[in-house]
């Protein structure tokens, strides 16, 4: 969905770079659509990487545009990093993404709207600062070591007890701190740079 999204953002933002890192069954797929869309210049398939810490340092914004996936930890540690995300509202964790104060979220599965949430903060500088800072305070707060110590005490006192895991007070509403479930193959970070503006050079 971002790639599809792309030719749009182009539009208005035709210095701006899409870096897709990671790897996985997908990727044949992906370069498919990227040549048939004619975005082999904007699009970058970074394949895996080490030093994602790097990355999101100059990158502008993190894109979750994944249709099966919440939270997981690439996006804990961009939001650490003071980056905003956008992504599909009915897959993000709202206990730590809402919209229009630490992110944009958008209708699933639609690319126009993501590129309209990617352009709007693409162009506005102080709304990305703003919601980077956000981001990183959310994480902090949601995130933190007394609260995900807290967590592990309680499912360990319930595994003793014998209790239900959904018994552990707080649990249904303050979830468990990662997915517990198999993250799909691929883990996609996006970087929205322009070069103009700001006088740097995507990452590659």
């Amino acid at each position: 969905y971002a790639i599809r999204a792309w030719p749009l953002v182009l539009q208005q933002l035709p210095r701006a770079r899409l870096l897709i890192v990671g790897d996985g069954a997908d990727e044949k797929r992906l370069r498919s659509l990227i040549d048939e869309l004619g975005l082999a210049d904007a699009v970058i398939l970074a394949g895996f990487r080490s030093d994602l810490g790097a990355i999101l340092t100059r990158a502008e914004l993190l894109v979750r545009a994944s249709v099966n996936e919440g939270v997981n930890l690439t996006t804990i540690q961009a939001m650490a990093a003071g980056l905003p995300v956008v992504g599909f509202a009915n897959l993000a964790p709202k206990e730590i993404i809402v919209d229009g104060r630490n992110g944009l979220l958008v209708p699933l599965r639609n690319s126009q709207a993501l590129a309209s949430a990617l352009i709007t903060l693409g162009v506005d500088a102080e709304m990305r600062s703003r919601l980077g800072a956000a981001a990183r305070a959310a994480v902090g707060a949601y995130y933190n070591a007394q609260r995900i110590f807290g967590h592990y005490l309680a499912l360990y006192e319930a595994i003793i007890g014998g209790e239900p895991v959904t018994s552990v007070p707080d649990m249904l509403t303050h979830p468990w701190p990662f997915t517990v479930r198999q993250s799909a193959p691929s883990v996609y970070a996006y970087e929205l740079q322009q070069e103009a503006q700001y006088g740097r050079t995507p990452a590659h």
